[in-house]
């Protein structure tokens, strides 16, 4: 059995540090849900360094996670977004300056959520009440 096995991290995060504080909660156990826009995360696309035409700095950071595609725009596939929140353990996103709007969700909602922040990556990680994080 992993460490983490039995919690649920809803991804929304991009680029680097999220999606590598994600990553390594996977390779511990945990089910990592990598929610991406319909156009994907931006390192998708970054190149020369490909692999089937995707990006191997995508494919190592985003190893071990279920990838959705969710348009936030969308108000059938905000509803699914607030679903998998909901159903979470862990919430990780790091939208620019006011991004979090997208989703929804303040900092302290009737979820019974409390936000944290990951010291090195400076990642909003919010912990569902009544859960003892696992110590890492």
């Amino acid at each position: 059995m992993n460490i983490l096995e039995g919690i649920t991290i809803a991804d929304f995060s991009r680029v680097f540090a999220g999606p590598d504080c994600s990553m390594w909660l996977a390779d511990l156990g945990a089910t990592a849900l990598k929610i991406e826009s319909p156009q994907g995360d931006d390192t998708r696309h970054w190149k020369p360094s490909t692999f089937n035409d995707t990006s191997t700095h995508y494919l190592s950071v985003n190893r071990n996670k279920q990838s959705i595609l969710l348009d936030l725009n969308n108000p059938d596939d905000l509803k699914h977004a607030h679903r998998i929140v909901e159903q979470s353990d862990v919430l990780i996103e790091n939208f620019k300056p006011g991004g979090r709007k997208k989703i929804r969700t303040p900092p302290q909602s009737n979820t019974g959520r409390t936000p944290t922040t990951h010291p090195r990556t400076n990642q909003r990680i919010r912990l569902r009440r009544g859960r003892t994080p696992a110590r890492i």
